[in-house]
């Protein structure tokens, strides 16, 4: 008895829409939703192979029927549930291209960001600075959700798509860190300047103003370029007052009499060079 219903069990799942009556050979419209079911339902059963397998029947046996267009998103759909994220990816830029006054178009765009997110590397920003390369996924990521809030700010969507954004974000912010200050560990701080500046004018409240600002200033004075370097400074001591850093800083302008950038032609002297770039930043 037991292996008779096993047996029935089996029988079923495998007809699956099998026992829905089929319409009618010249329902056209009705033809397409069976079809479709279909796809869906293998979809849902994780039977992936054979949902792309019905799904493309629809999408191109009923190319006029609105089912069509609906499977070609599920098609996506199932790419993504497959994790094959670029095949997703050009999926549902198909979809957007093929229906772009569809209703779901902004699920697709949606979905577009979170196949970028999927892909996005673990523990990456511990990696040295010529790994450089791994941050193009991060970066698509970054504008394919940037992207989607400013066509779709209202979107119930929207909510999910921000949180997303503010990880990317916070990985860009410290990659970009990680590599100023490999830089200025160097003793390369023109390069390590440019990257604090990228820093800052990309990722600012994420969390690292203040430290970025401090070394910023420090590259300055290690390039000998002091008007600079005091403009950082109280710029950060105008944004950061309490802030340990700013004490530094300011401690540092006072002690060497650099307020409002006092060396005439932003011209340090060596000595005053050598105390900042050689001072300790915990």
């Amino acid at each position: 008895l037991i292996a008779a219903a096993a047996l029935l069990f089996v029988s079923v799942s495998i007809t699956g829409c099998s026992s829905k009556p089929k319409p009618a050979e010249g329902d056209y419209s009705g033809q397409a939703k069976y079809a479709y079911e279909q796809g869906v339902e293998a979809y849902e059963s994780s039977e992936y192979i054979e949902a792309l397998k019905r799904l493309n029947y629809v999408r191109t046996k009923f190319p006029y029927s609105k089912f069509a267009a609906l499977a070609a998103l599920r098609i996506a759909d199932t790419y993504f549930a497959q994790t094959s994220m670029p095949d997703a990816i050009e999926a549902y830029r198909r979809f957007i291209q093929l229906h772009p006054t569809h209703p779901d178009v902004a699920y697709a765009q949606f979905k577009i960001g979170m196949c970028y997110y999927e892909q996005l590397p673990g523990d990456w920003f511990f990696m040295p600075p010529a790994y450089e390369k791994d941050l193009a996924s991060t970066e698509d990521a970054a504008r394919a959700l940037q992207r989607f809030l400013e066509l779709h700010p209202n979107s119930s969507y929207a909510d999910e798509t921000r949180e997303k954004l503010a990880v990317v974000q916070q990985r860009l912010a410290d990659h970009e860190f990680f590599v100023a200050t490999f830089y200025l560990k160097r003793q390369e701080p023109r390069a390590a300047a440019m990257r604090f500046e990228r820093l800052l004018e990309r990722f600012p409240g994420v969390g690292f103003d203040e430290e970025a600002m401090f070394l910023l200033g420090k590259c300055f004075l290690m390039l000998q370029d002091v008007p600079r370097a005091v403009r950082t400074w109280e710029e950060l001591a105008q944004k950061f007052p309490d802030h340990p850093l700013t004490t530094t800083a300011t401690d540092y302008i006072n002690a060497h009499g650099l307020a409002g950038a006092a060396y005439p032609g932003g011209e340090a002297s060596t000595s005053d060079t050598d105390v900042i770039a050689d001072s300790k930043v915990e």
